[in-house]
């Protein structure tokens, strides 16, 4: 059995090379462009210093380009931290602080909570970009690496070394009973989780998986990985109906 989340992905996807991966909106992916841009994000990381189980911040909408991230700071050897795109930006600062990030992946509609981050203290060195929109932040030490820097990059897969007992995600609780607590899992957590819903749901490559949760909740594991393990579709929920019926409904229609 594959040991890191990449392996088992890249299994599968070697056999759907072709076949839709995600669909967000009007746009799509294959299983072959979702890998290769998960490997430019990964050289890319890789290029700035990033080295294995460095915390890399996602703060994205969900999208095409959020997935891609996750797949790829896995590839560089570490770990994801998802941020909720839509909390406050103290929660955001204190979960930066909390698990060491110094590395973001965002994009230009984020520039004005980005600034507020900075201006709550939130230490970064680095800003990596996805998307047309440019980012264009005051704080001179920052290094911003554009879309176009990152589109430059090789799509070839990078050297890993992640094991299976490295950490592969921190996912932050709610903090409703006081300050948010990081929840760590290794790749052995998620691979084996993987493996087992997919045998439990019989998830198949002929299947479209409906991906509801956000990507900073747990559930989101199931979602993208079983489905994308299985040479499966990911059909991202847009984040403006998860939480209406009526139109979740017409959407999975």
């Amino acid at each position: 059995m594959p040991t890191t989340v990449p392996r088992l992905l890249e299994e599968a996807h070697a056999l759907r090379t072709s076949a839709i991966a995600v669909i967000c909106g009007a746009a799509s992916m294959t299983h072959g462009e979702l890998m290769a841009e998960s490997n430019r994000i990964a050289n890319t990381l890789k290029a700035c210093g990033v080295k294995r189980g460095d915390r890399v911040g996602v703060y994205l909408d969900k999208s095409i380009a959020s997935l891609a991230s996750l797949i790829g700071i896995m590839k560089a050897d570490a770990v994801c931290v998802p941020l909720d795109p839509t909390g406050p930006v103290a929660r955001m600062a204190f979960i930066v602080a909390d698990c060491g990030v110094r590395v973001l992946i965002t994009s230009g509609n984020k520039q004005g909570r980005l600034e507020a981050l900075l201006a709550d203290g939130g230490e970064l060195d680095t800003v990596v970009v996805v998307g047309d929109r440019p980012l264009d932040l005051a704080d001179a030490s920052l290094r911003i690496v554009s879309a176009a820097q990152l589109a430059q990059a090789s799509g070839a897969a990078p050297p890993r070394h992640a094991l299976e007992g490295d950490l592969a995600y921190i996912l932050y609780t709610s903090g409703s009973t006081g300050r948010p607590k990081g929840v760590m899992l290794t790749h052995r957590n998620i691979v084996a989780f993987v493996e087992w819903a997919a045998r439990q749901f019989d998830v198949g490559p002929a299947d479209r998986v409906s991906s509801h949760a956000p990507f900073h909740f747990d559930l989101s594991l199931f979602d993208l990985y079983v489905t994308l393990a299985r040479g499966a579709t990911v059909c991202l929920v847009p984040q403006g109906i998860g939480f209406l019926g009526v139109d979740l409904v017409k959407f999975i229609a």
